[in-house]
């Protein structure tokens, strides 16, 4: 179960990002009044569901480049957008990709 450990963190540092923080670990960014508040990068806990290539260099090489229009649609979902507006505009991005990929 060496996963556990792994997702725990994750879930640990999810907390911490929404607000709850344990008492042992310092508060995130934008808790002290007048910081800038912290945004969701959505760079975890992201599926979807694409086809497999046949050669698994091929399938590789397409992975790297579907996460690649990933990438670039959260930057440029981050440079349009300052808001709740940036997460949805993102997402909705990101399903296109898969649409555009699963068959």
């Amino acid at each position: 179960m060496t996963d556990a450990g792994v997702v725990m963190m994750r879930r640990l540092l999810r907390e911490i990002l929404e607000g709850d923080v344990p008492a042992a670990w310092p508060k995130p960014a934008g808790s002290n009044g007048d910081e800038p508040r912290p945004k969701n990068i959505l760079a975890q806990d992201s599926v979807i569901n694409v086809k497999r290539r046949s050669d698994e260099d091929q399938d590789w090489g397409f992975l790297t480049a579907v996460g690649e229009e990933i990438t670039d649609a959260v930057i440029e979902g981050s440079d349009r957008f300052d808001s709740d507006e940036r997460v949805d505009w993102i997402v909705a991005r990101i399903k296109e990709i898969e649409d555009k990929h699963r068959g």
